[in-house]
């Protein structure tokens, strides 16, 4: 490794040390996104719900699941007797999650969703919608107070709250099979219950009373009132039907998650990507034309024949032009002895479909010119004709 290598890792790792620590010790701006998870402590999570209901009912079995209602029937066993609890802002089910929650409550448990908004399929199966109060003043200052319906929990004053928590009310249920639990003070519904088989459905339209921000900046008391309601010898808390559902963790992810990493980790890359860019570019070599093998048969036959031609000897160039095409025989046609014999002419050429007179003539001239001294031009000339045209025959 180079010197220049050194000192350019050594900068890199002061860098990202030290965004790191500036990273971690600054200021971190609060987290306000709608989370209503009991995983996380942030103003709109319900870590201390959560925690402080798991406490309250220590006798109680306490459960924390996150893979949906159809997938709860497939791993566990059938619930007996439990509270199912579901707090989002928005609750939507498909079609067999939707039969799995009624299921549960007609086996006798308990089912408590808090949210402002319904899927369709929900507020069809159960008749009742909910509703946006917009008259209702959005000023976070403004206080409105919730009651019940329950001598045992209702209070005169009623339960004081921030009305910015409570802007969605219940409307159009069935009053026929449907129980009023709680009202705000103008009389708009926001709890009921709805029986089904051996259990209850309970509707809240107000899920952000039981987040960190209520619990511990606005009325605790009302939140843990209306679970009350609820029966059974354990409590199901679910994690997966929330605005920010958890995903799979992996340690890329965490990394991502956390300010100071996921900013370390984006200057890692870029450091990466520019090292590549300006290194690799100084490194590179001209890369040189490598031209093909050029082909020299033609200009070796050339120079061959230009050799045999100044020398004059014909005789011996008829020789060789004899010896190859014996060999040509050998090769292609597997004739292990060659023989001028007439008997061998006539396999020859019916093997090789060329007609007997030209092979004759060439077996004859061969050794009429083994027996010359001297070879003339016309001889030369004729008996390379009758090998060529036993070559083209035979293509």
């Amino acid at each position: 490794m180079t010197k220049k290598n050194i000192i350019f890792i050594i900068i890199f790792a002061a860098l990202f040390v030290l965004l790191m620590v500036v990273e971690a010790t600054r200021k971190k701006p609060i987290d306000w996104r709608y989370s209503f998870s009991g995983n996380d402590k942030i103003p709109y999570g319900s870590y201390v719900f959560r925690d402080v209901l798991k406490h309250t009912y220590p006798e109680k079995k306490f459960t924390d699941y996150d893979g949906g209602l159809f997938m709860y029937t497939k791993y566990n066993e059938r619930p007996e007797k439990s509270a199912f609890i579901f707090i989002t802002k928005n609750f939507a089910l498909d079609k067999l999650d939707l039969q799995q929650l009624l299921s549960f409550a007609k086996d006798g448990n308990d089912i408590f969703i808090s949210a402002e908004e319904f899927s369709k399929n929900i507020t069809d199966s159960l008749n009742f919608t909910t509703i946006y109060d917009w008259k209702h003043p959005i000023d976070s200052s403004t206080i409105t107070r919730l009651n019940f319906t329950n001598p045992s929990l209702k209070r005169d004053s009623g339960y004081a709250i921030s009305a910015s928590l409570a802007e969605f009310n219940i409307v159009s249920f069935d009053s026929l099979y449907t129980t009023v639990l709680g009202t705000d003070d103008r009389e708009h519904v926001n709890l009921i219950r709805i029986p089904h088989g051996q259990g209850n459905i309970f509707i809240n339209s107000t899920p952000f009373l039981f987040t960190n921000y209520n619990i511990l900046y606005g009325n605790y008391r009302y939140p843990f009132a209306v679970l009350s309601y609820l029966r059974g010898n354990a409590f199901v808390w679910d994690e997966f039907y929330k605005p920010n559902k958890r995903e799979v963790s992996s340690p890329l992810r965490y990394i991502l998650t956390q300010p100071a990493l996921k900013a370390a980790y984006y200057l890692m890359i870029m450091t990466i990507l520019l090292y590549l860019i300006f290194r690799g570019k100084r490194k590179q070599r001209i890369i040189p034309v490598i031209e093909p093998p050029r082909n020299m048969s033609l200009e070796f036959a050339h120079t061959l024949g230009q050799l045999y031609f100044n020398n004059g000897n014909n005789r011996d160039i008829a020789l060789k032009k004899y010896s190859h095409f014996c060999e040509h025989l050998r090769t292609k046609f597997y004739v292990k002895n060659v023989s001028e014999e007439p008997e061998f002419c006539k396999q020859l050429s019916e093997h090789s479909g060329v007609d007997l007179k030209t092979v004759t003539h060439i077996f004859k001239y061969a050794r009429i010119i083994s027996n010359q001294s001297w070879t003339s031009d016309e001889d030369l000339m004729y008996f390379n004709s009758q090998i060529e045209k036993f070559y083209n025959k035979t293509k």
